[in-house]
C-alpha cells in the first residue's frame, strides 16, 4: 500500500506508480503556486524589515546591536523564502516524473525526474527539518524578544520543511545516469548525495516515512541521521 499524503491535481499528468511503491511525495502545481505567493509576500516583508533596521542602526547608534540582530534575522528570512519561491516556481510548471519529490520502493528510491537509486548504492540517509527558533529564556531585552517574534514569523513554514539527503557510495556513477535537467538538479555530485526537498507538509505526513527509513537503515546496516 502506498502512503501518499498529497491531494492530486486532476488536470496535471502525474508520475506513474512504481512496482511495490511504499511512499509517494509528489509536488502539485496548485500547491506550489500558493507557496509562491506566500513566499514572495514574506520575502518582501523581510527585505523591507532588513532595510529599515539598517537605517535605524545609522540613525540611532546607541541601539545598533538590537537593530543588527533583527536585520540579520530579516536577511535570513529573505534567503529562506527566496529559496522557497524559486523552488515553488520551478515545481509549478512541472509535470510527470518532474513532480516527484521522493518515491520509496522496497529496493530503493525514485527522486526528481524519475531517477532511480538502489539501496545498495546508499551510504547514509540524512533527514533534516527546519525548526522554529526557541523562545529566549530569563531576563531578555525588548530587542531580543522582538527578534524572536520576527524569526518565528519568518521561519513559520506552515508545517515541517523536511529534506531527505541520500548520501551515495559513488555519486559520479549515479550522476552518469542522470540524463534530464530535473534528474541532474537533484544529484549533488560535488557533495556526494541526492537532495530531496519534501516541501511544506505537516510532520504527521512525514513521520511514517522517517520511521520507515530509520528501520530500513538499521536492517541494512546503513547510516541514518535526523537533525532539526
Amino acid at each position: 500500500m502506498t502512503f501518499a499524503p498529497d491531494t492530486v491535481d486532476p488536470a496535471v499528468p502525474q508520475p506513474p506508480v512504481r512496482d511495490g511503491e511504499l511512499f509517494r511525495y509528489v509536488s502539485q502545481p496548485s500547491v506550489q503556486r500558493r507557496t509562491m505567493r506566500k513566499s514572495l509576500t514574506t520575502l518582501l516583508v523581510a527585505a523591507v524589515l532588513t532595510a529599515v533596521m539598517l537605517v535605524l542602526m545609522v540613525a540611532i547608534p546607541e541601539g545598533w546591536w538590537a537593530f543588527l540582530i533583527i536585520a540579520v534575522i530579516g536577511a535570513l528570512g529573505v534567503v529562506i523564502w527566496g529559496v522557497m519561491y524559486l523552488g515553488a516556481r520551478t515545481a509549478a510548471n512541472a509535470t510527470g516524473d518532474d513532480l516527484i519529490d521522493l518515491i520509496v520502493v522496497p529496493t530503493g528510491f525514485v527522486t526528481q525526474g524519475g531517477l532511480y537509486t538502489a539501496w545498495e548504492e546508499v551510504a547514509k540517509v540524512e533527514v533534516a527539518k527546519i525548526a522554529r527558533p526557541s523562545a529566549p529564556q530569563g531576563r531578555v531585552s525588548v530587542g531580543q524578544r522582538a527578534g524572536h517574534a520576527i524569526a518565528k514569523r519568518l521561519t513559520d513554514l506552515g508545517g515541517a520543511n523536511v529534506t531527505v539527503n541520500i548520501h551515495l557510495r559513488d555519486a559520479k556513477a549515479v550522476m552518469a545516469r542522470a540524463v534530464t535537467k530535473a534528474q541532474k538538479l537533484a544529484v549533488m555530485d560535488f557533495a556526494g548525495y541526492i537532495h530531496t526537498g519534501l516541501g511544506l507538509r505537516p510532520w504527521v505526513a512525514v513521520e511514517p516515512l522517517v520511521a520507515h527509513l530509520q528501520q530500513e537503515c538499521v536492517r541494512r546496516g546503513t547510516l541514518f541521521e535526523i537533525t532539526g
